[in-house]
């Protein structure tokens, strides 16, 4: 604590007293001692003040020293144009702050003073940081120039000289030291210079080579070792060029071989797909677009030999699918016709191919045979759209059974299919009748049913009918089937029921009804079945017509049952079971003819037709006859001698039978080359029913032979 200069000087140090009263003070000594003191204390006074303002004084000295000193460091280090400005502007606002304040006041002007040299050296030193940092930012705008014009002159090197001169002006302008200009603007062109004749050197290597080689133009801004260095990158560029344009020839041929290549594999593909696609459509029979030719091989290959051989190979492939394809459907003629046509020269070069071929062909041949042979009327109809259309309408009712049936029998006769294969009705077409006959609940649906039987056309009744029974239809009822031909349903309602029926006669009774039958109208029947099985090798004719006896023998005893006499029983039954046809055997014919005509003068007049016919047979049909009944046997008198012969045996031993058509033919024993007997149709011989009604109108001989068909 500071002790007050009045008691400083009043009281001696160590002593403590009260202060006298000035009435207790000797006036004459008082104010003269007072004076004194007041003196002493001003003096004092004045020394502390003085004292203080030098404290003050150097206090903010050392203030402005350290502050000013310290903020100069930072304009120093972070010069800016206006940083001398500035430091003076926050010495004067400082200065200007301190005036405000009364003790600062008083040591204002000797502050001023005292820190003008400081203020000039710290002015000094930031003004001198302050002209380095222009120099230096002009100096990096220059630089940032220069690298903006070298990456303008890399980009368009044609832009070079204008950037050159442009660096001039803008360095001249620059407020440098000249040595400092000039190296900034060798700096600048030289980056100019270099970063053209790079880019170029991209581009015309051989142009920048000489340039840097003489010396010349942009190059001229550049040192000795960058013009050898671009020297080397322009040899080492135009050394890369060649070995690029090298391999890129090499590769470009290469890549033209490999198209080219590939466009061989492509058009030989393409040739290969089309050449499929023909040779499948000229197997299937379908027509070829745009066929093949020569021109074609030889656009897909560069070897016109081979190519011209793979178009005669093509073109034999080609008509071999052709002649593959004719087969299906085609007539036993035309066939033959096609394999002749293959037979291999041995003569020609391509002896091997030819054979081949041919074997190809006889091998399709053969598969269509057999697939003729497996399914004759399923194949004919596969081959013979139309035809199978035309089936079809007769099956919905819209087509005539005659027209067609003849169609199909035609259409398997042109196929070479042999008359006994060949079929009229589709096996799902005649399971369905045999289905709709069998799933019949009483007699009268079962008579429905028949009725599509009944309406088959006489002349391919009997073909029809055993295709039916092939599928299953019962032979029993085929009685009644002509019961309801001949209009006579009632007739045909009783053969139905036949079959089922269970006779109940006692055995006396039953062996006359049999001794009756066996010398009845049915007695010729057997005999007729009989010669019809012998001739044809089948022993069905004969099972049907016992078939037939024991239908008579249960209508018989039926009859027998309600009371009728045995023989009339037996005559009514022969009725039901033949209805309007009658068995006719002689010597010349065993046939069944209608009911209108009397048997025997049918067998009288088919003796004399059998006589007429032979008696006018020609050679040729003669030959007709016997050819291949003795194997091959040479023209001549021997041939001559065997044609009389066999003529001598046709009177005694040729027969009339049934064709199966309503008609009769006439046969004869034939022996082959084995001894073998075979009998053989007369060719061109037939008879008909009108032809026996005619006989008879005209007194038992026509006055013309019969007409002449060939089956």
């Amino acid at each position: 604590m500071a002790v007050p200069i009045y008691r400083r000087v009043v009281e001696p140090a160590g002593m403590v007293s009260t202060p006298q009263s000035p009435a207790s003070i000797p006036a004459p000594n008082v104010l003269g001692r007072l004076g004194r003191i007041l003196e002493r204390v001003s003096a004092e006074l004045a020394a502390e003040v003085q004292a203080r303002d030098r404290i003050k004084l150097d206090s903010l000295y050392a203030e402005a020293r350290a502050r000013f000193a310290a903020r100069a460091d930072e304009l120093v280090r972070e010069p800016a144009e206006g940083a001398a400005q500035t430091l003076e502007r926050e010495i004067q606002t400082w200065l200007e702050g301190l005036a405000r304040d009364p003790d600062a006041g008083r040591v204002l002007a000797d502050l001023r003073r005292r820190i003008d040299p400081l203020r000039a050296q710290l002015a000094v030193r930031v003004k001198g940081a302050e002209l380095e940092a222009v120099r230096q930012k002009r100096i990096e705008a220059m630089q940032a120039w220069a690298r903006n014009a070298e990456n303008a002159a890399y980009t368009d090197p044609t832009a070079a000289p204008e950037l050159l001169a442009q660096a001039e002006r803008t360095v001249r302008e620059l407020d440098l030291p000249s040595a400092q200009r000039d190296q900034i603007l060798a700096e600048a062109r030289r980056r100019v210079a270099r970063a053209a004749l790079m880019r170029r050197v991209e581009k015309a290597p051989h142009e920048v080579l000489d340039l840097v080689q003489r010396g010349e133009g942009v190059a001229a801004f550049l040192e000795v070792q960058e013009r050898h260095r671009l020297a080397t990158t322009a040899q080492a560029t135009i050394e890369r060029r060649r070995r690029e344009e090298e391999i890129a020839r090499i590769k470009a041929e290469r890549e033209a071989q490999r198209a080219a290549e590939k466009a061989r594999r492509e058009a030989a593909r393409a040739l290969e797909a089309r050449m499929a696609d023909e040779l499948a459509r000229r197997a299937d029979g379908v027509a070829v677009p745009k066929p093949l030719v020569l021109d074609d091989f030889l656009a897909a290959s560069d070897d016109a030999e081979s190519a011209r051989a793979a178009w005669m190979k093509f073109r034999a492939e080609a008509e071999l699918r052709d002649a593959v394809a004719m087969v299906r459907g085609a007539p036993v003629e035309e066939i033959a016709r096609l394999l002749e046509r293959f037979q291999p020269d041995p003569e020609a070069p391509d002896y091997a191919g030819a054979r081949q071929r041919f074997e190809t062909l006889r091998k399709a041949i053969d598969r269509d045979m057999r697939a003729r042979a497996a399914d004759p009327l399923g194949y004919t109809l596969r081959t013979d759209p139309e035809l199978a259309g035309a089936l079809d309408a007769l099956l919905r009712g819209e087509a005539d059974a005659d027209s067609v049936f003849a169609d199909l029998d035609a259409a398997q006769a042109r196929l070479g299919i042999p008359p006994d294969r060949r079929r009229l009705l589709p096996g799902p077409v005649a399971n369905q009748l045999v289905g709709r006959v069998a799933a019949a609940a009483t007699v009268d649906d079962r008579l429905a049913a028949l009725e599509v039987v009944a309406r088959i056309p006489s002349r391919w009744r009997a073909k029809v009918e055993a295709e039916l029974v092939d599928a299953g239809l019962p032979k029993t009822v085929l009685p009644a089937v002509e019961a309801l031909r001949e209009g006579e349903p009632e007739r045909a309602r009783l053969l139905l029921s036949l079959p089922d029926y269970k006779p109940k006669l006692d055995r006396e009774l039953g062996r006359e009804l049999d001794e009756i039958l066996r010398g009845s109208e049915l007695a010729r029947e057997l005999e007729r079945a009989a010669s019809l099985a012998a001739a044809a090798g089948d022993a069905r004719p004969l099972t049907d017509a016992h078939g037939l006896m024991e239908l008579a023998r249960k209508a018989a005893a039926m009859r027998i049952e309600a009371g009728v006499d045995p023989e009339t029983a037996v005559a009514d039954a022969i009725k039901t079971v033949l209805g309007r046809r009658r068995p006719v055997v002689s010597e010349s014919a065993a046939v069944s003819i209608p009911a209108d005509i009397d048997p025997d003068i049918a067998a009288a007049v088919l003796e004399d037709l059998k006589n007429r016919s032979l008696s006018a047979l020609d050679e040729t049909m003669l030959d007709r006859l016997i050819d291949g009944a003795f194997g091959d046997v040479p023209d001549g008198e021997l041939r001559r001698r065997m044609a009389r012969a066999v003529l001598s045996d046709l009177g005694r031993a040729a027969r009339w039978l049934d064709d199966g058509e309503g008609g009769y033919r006439l046969v004869v024993p034939v022996p082959d080359a084995t001894g073998a007997i075979t009998w053989r149709a007369v060719p061109g011989v037939r008879a008909t029913p009108d032809d026996l009604r005619a006989a008879v109108v005209q007194g038992l001989a026509p006055a013309t032979p019969p007409e002449v068909f060939v089956p």
